[in-house]
């Protein structure tokens, strides 16, 4: 045990290569059992009517920020009916990407070495994945362009960094939280005593031209009234929901728990064998506080990943001043990466299911309502939005929310649930318990 133990942390490399083949299996595996997600619902039927000609916030009633449904809209603008493996591929090719330019920035503006680099990228990459990263999420692709953001930042280009950083909040709004460890960086690096104004006016700038090219396309080429784009993205909706839906504080310790794990090595290691010389620590750390905040609101997995490029970041300062506690943290490391890889096959074995239950109700439901019809779909059926292509006739009143409960409008509803009020003109039995109940009346 203690030649295996030996082999496997004398190099980087034998745990940089068990890693790739960990996630080589989690990405086969989250492939054959794919299933749609409550969120891939969402995003990819905006998706879909983005590439159809319907515009956010005016045709569509939507509380996210666009950019990653535009960008999957290309696959809708490619393929006439993509299967849903094309989202899934595409975000695996978003992780790979944004692993590549990470591993460009550890080393050329964090000066990590190689081998240490290779392994906090595999290991990051494993964490993604992990965190929800098999299932179609924003956070992927928010971390891309805060990857890209930072290279830009580093090397001092500032305006292009602001720009791009900016790009992660047209994701999803909660990346705007990125802007302040950059901001202490250009506010107290090195301690300076006197601040130097043109990095920070040009970071800001490029913040807001991005901000200017949202606004002047949707306030100025599509004419959006002000006040209905800012109801809609406000989050106020969002916040009252997840509210009601309060969990427990075992709940959100077990949302949070592959951060925990992640962290927890580094800290002791902080804690009880000394401190780095970094003058990024302070900005580290701000990036994983800053980004922790919106998991109070829902302790969500997939919330995590916007903690990642800090968190490994800090991992790859600590490996090059471990010293003589590398070869602990190698191991601590390895464990924390079969941890996570075994909470995945857990996860799949849970769920393995799921697939071939979607796939039959809507062959089943397709029998009953012809794949392309206009349905309201209410509840844990939402994705056959995706398989069945239904078209949702309340875009400009709920979108594809999945807060919507009470709506005042005469069209067809499906729904998993017989609770709701309302003239029940149709009944598709699914299997032994459930049953999709179609409404016709107000409801």
């Amino acid at each position: 045990m203690n030649k295996i133990t030996e082999l496997v942390t004398s190099n980087y490399k034998y745990l940089s290569i068990v890693i790739l083949i960990m996630i080589g299996f989690v990405i086969a595996l989250s492939t054959y059992f794919s299933w749609v997600s409550a969120d891939a619902a969402y995003y990819l039927s905006v998706a879909r009517d983005i590439a159809s000609g319907y515009i956010p916030y005016s045709d569509i009633n939507m509380h996210y920020t666009p950019l990653m449904m535009y960008i999957n809209s290309l696959i809708y603008f490619v393929f006439k009916s993509p299967n849903y493996l094309f989202f899934l591929l595409t975000q695996f090719l978003i992780i790979g990407l944004a692993s590549i330019l990470f591993f460009k920035l550890l080393i050329d503006c964090f000066s990590i070495k190689r081998n240490s680099a290779f392994f906090i990228v595999t290991l990051c990459a494993l964490s993604i994945l992990s965190s929800d990263g098999t299932y179609i999420v924003l956070e992927v692709y928010s971390f891309l362009f805060v990857i890209i953001g930072g290279l830009f930042f580093f090397r001092k280009d500032y305006l292009w960094a602001g720009f791009l950083i900016g790009f992660s909040f047209f994701i999803k709004q909660y990346s705007v939280l990125n802007y302040m460890p950059f901001y202490f960086l250009l506010f107290f690096y090195k301690s300076k005593r006197e601040i130097s104004w043109t990095p920070i006016i040009l970071f800001s700038l490029g913040g807001l031209i991005c901000l200017g090219l949202f606004l002047l396309i949707f306030l100025g080429i599509y004419e959006i009234p002000f006040e209905q784009l800012l109801s809609q993205l406000s989050g106020t909706e969002y916040s009252t929901w997840a509210s009601s839906n309060t969990s427990s504080i075992f709940s959100y310790f077990i949302g949070v728990k592959n951060l925990l794990l992640l962290l927890l090595p580094i800290l002791l290691f902080l804690l009880f064998f000394g401190e780095t010389k970094s003058y990024y620590i302070i900005f580290l750390l701000i990036g994983i506080l800053v980004n922790i905040l919106p998991t109070f609101v829902k302790s969500y997995q997939h919330y995590l990943i916007n903690t990642y490029p800090y968190v490994f970041i800090l991992l790859g300062i600590v490996l090059d001043n471990a010293l003589g506690k590398t070869k602990q943290m190698k191991l601590a490391y390895f464990a924390i990466a079969l941890i996570l890889f075994s909470t995945f096959v857990a996860r799949i074995v849970k769920h393995k299911h799921k697939n071939y239950d979607q796939e039959l109700i809507s062959s089943k439901v397709k029998k009953v309502i012809p794949k392309g019809s206009e349905i309201y779909m209410h509840g844990e059926i939402r994705y056959l939005y995706i398989l069945n292509n239904y078209r949702n006739p309340a875009l400009e009143k709920v979108g594809y929310s999945y807060m919507a409960k009470d709506l005042q409008e005469n069209f067809p509803k499906a729904s998993l649930s017989n609770k709701l009020t309302g003239e029940i003109t149709d009944i598709i039995p699914l299997n032994n318990k459930d049953s999709i109940y179609i409404y016709n009346k107000n409801f």
